[in-house]
């Protein structure tokens, strides 16, 4: 998952950095099959024209996020292997 990064600039970039990190830190106690050590959260200049990096500078929405995923496996390095996700899995 990418997530933005509020400016040095502003006066509550520390409090909104947090805010920003909030919803995939959840995710990540939720859900066994998500990483919050795998999500990354930067503004990069190649990224500017995509949703998220438009929403959150010219909207100032703080939780715009981009999410990967896969049909088939996952790779999760605390289980040191990749497995087939099956409907049944939790």
């Amino acid at each position: 998952m990418y997530g933005c990064v509020s400016p040095q600039t502003e006066i509550n970039h520390h409090k909104n950095n947090n805010l920003i990190r909030i919803v995939p830190y959840l995710l990540d106690q939720k859900n066994k099959l998500f990483s919050f050590a795998d999500c990354k959260f930067a503004n990069e200049k190649e990224k500017e024209s995509t949703g998220r990096l438009v929403m959150f500078k010219e909207f100032g929405i703080l939780n715009s996020y981009t999410i990967e995923s896969t049909f088939y496996s996952y790779y999760n390095p605390k289980m040191g292997q990749k497995k087939k996700v099956n409907v049944e899995d939790d």
